[in-house]
């Protein structure tokens, strides 16, 4: 079974708590769990999954509890939950994807002022304007 998959089922019985999959040296994560992985411990997403190794697995799993996210592991076919009382997953859900939306929307504006400045020098001024504007 793909890890995907695997996570895909582990999630119908633990939507509230942040799943990680032992594979190999790594412990990996997928969607909106990996996003907040992003957000709490800055990892990368790849391909819409993060990973970090079997040596942070303690890191990770204290952090999520100070920041009281319940999860569970899943190592050789046993699970271990460390589920937390007031468990906060769905506010960091809400809080990771807003800084995707955020971050993705700078990029873009980003990407257009240096189009802007790229096409045509006289453009600084109007992208002064503008920013001066937002302000």
């Amino acid at each position: 079974m793909r890890l995907r998959d695997k996570f895909r089922e582990l999630k119908i019985n633990y939507a509230d708590c942040i799943v990680i999959i032992k594979s190999g040296m790594f412990f990996v994560t997928f969607d909106d769990d990996a996003r907040i992985l992003k957000t709490i411990f800055n990892y990368q997403i790849n391909d819409g999954k993060v990973g970090f190794p079997v040596s942070s697995l303690e890191k990770v799993v204290q952090g999520l509890k100070n920041k009281a996210i319940s999860c569970i592991t899943y190592i050789d076919g046993e699970s271990e939950c460390y589920l937390v009382e007031d468990n906060k997953y769905g506010r960091y859900v809400i809080e990771a994807k807003k800084e995707e939306f955020h971050s993705s929307i700078n990029k873009a504006l980003l990407d257009r002022i240096s189009f802007l400045l790229e096409s045509n020098k006289d453009n600084y001024n109007i992208i002064k304007e503008f920013i001066d504007e937002l302000s």
